[in-house]
């Protein structure tokens, strides 16, 4: 009986064990340096958080794959153009929305 008990909790400990992925790779884990605004995702895919344009703004037509966008900002995302507008107490956001003034902004990402 002790040592069926013994080898059950052997058992579960090594299935334990192999559902940790920094302990069946250490060595890639350990040499992926991840920015701020990534998520660790597997190592099967790519920051989709890079590579944005930005427009304070509206325009028409922002969505086509043609449309020149040379002159807009370059940014990163998470992004928020909002905090570079001047706090006004009499905003419609109030203090939801701390007292920015919101509007439109076009955001736009080519491969």
């Amino acid at each position: 009986m002790k040592k069926r008990a013994i080898l059950s909790m052997l058992l579960v400990l090594s299935l334990i064990l192999v559902g940790i992925p920094e302990l069946q790779y250490p060595v890639m884990a350990a040499s992926i340096e991840l920015k701020g605004t990534d998520i660790y995702n597997g190592l099967r895919g790519q920051s989709f958080n890079e590579g944005w344009k930005f427009y304070k703004g509206d325009v028409n037509n922002g969505q086509s794959i043609n449309y020149d966008d040379s002159n807009w900002s370059d940014v990163t995302l998470p992004h928020d153009w909002s905090i570079f507008n001047s706090f006004n107490q009499r905003s419609p956001a109030g203090d939801g929305g701390g007292y920015l003034d919101g509007g439109i902004g076009w955001y736009r990402k080519t491969c």
